[in-house]
């Protein structure tokens, strides 16, 4: 996850798990480089699509 977030321009690797376990949805510009990275695969509404724990407190 540390590569990952270094590509993403973060500083912590613990804001990637956040993403992938749904607890944060990605700034727009981050989400526009993770759309980069994956080649299209992993799409804005992949995020807005699942539940956020972060919301729901």
């Amino acid at each position: 996850m540390a590569d990952l977030a270094r590509e993403l321009g973060l500083h912590d690797a613990r804001t990637v798990h956040r993403y992938l376990n749904h607890s944060r949805i990605p700034r727009p510009a981050v989400m526009r480089r993770i759309v980069e990275l994956s080649g299209g695969k992993v799409t804005p509404s992949d995020f807005y699509g699942a539940p956020c724990k972060a919301r729901r407190a």
